[in-house]
């Protein structure tokens, strides 16, 4: 079922599982607001067992949108980021293309990111200093950025799909922990994991 009343993101919504999808190639204020708001409403959703972020779009994200205008303290985005981190449901990202600068941060505060094989990443990254600014999907999996990286987007969405599904198979409080979430084959929940 699709979910109305936003503009730079679409949101379909299951019985227990949830679909947001990035709408924009670069992220608006009013992105960030949109998904502050919709991931502080999860906290109430006794049903929610589970969330996949992707983007609809060429790629996953180019980060801020240069021509916009954010509050000087950068409010939306630390907001939208605060509400994601703190999803009392499971959160896995699926990553294609390139995921750069905020989109790191953003992808950063779930709890599983697998990518696709052509998924390039770029932002404030430790691991980065004195590398070339953009790596692989592969490096970032050394890196422990990403958890799994598969053939290609339609293999990720796949993947990404039964991992959610998995997770929503089992009991509310089971889903939310990490314990459970580290017996899903060899993926490892990376929202308390070590920096990049």
């Amino acid at each position: 079922m699709s979910v109305s009343g936003f503009d730079t993101i679409s949101v379909q919504r299951g019985a227990d599982l949830v679909t947001v999808s990035l709408e924009r190639l670069t992220m608006p204020p009013q992105m960030f607001r949109e998904l502050g708001s919709l991931f502080r409403s999860f906290s109430a959703d006794r049903a929610l067992r589970g969330v996949v972020l992707r983007s609809a779009v060429q790629h996953f994200t180019y980060g801020l949108d240069p021509t916009a205008v954010f509050s000087q303290d950068g409010a939306e985005l630390a907001d939208a980021i605060s509400a994601v981190a703190a999803c009392p449901a499971p959160v896995l990202a699926a990553v294609h293309g390139r995921c750069m600068g905020s989109g790191v941060d953003l992808i950063r505060a779930c709890d599983i990111r697998l990518a696709s094989v052509d998924a390039k990443f770029s932002g404030a990254l430790p691991a980065l200093q004195g590398r070339d600014s953009e790596i692989s999907a592969a490096r970032a999996q050394l890196l422990g950025l990403v958890n799994d990286v598969y053939a290609d987007r339609s293999a990720l969405d796949a993947a990404a799909e039964a991992v959610a599904r998995e997770i929503s198979e089992k009991p509310p409080r089971a889903a939310a922990s990490r314990q459970i979430m580290q017996c899903l084959r060899h993926l490892t929940p990376m929202r308390s994991g070590p920096p990049v």
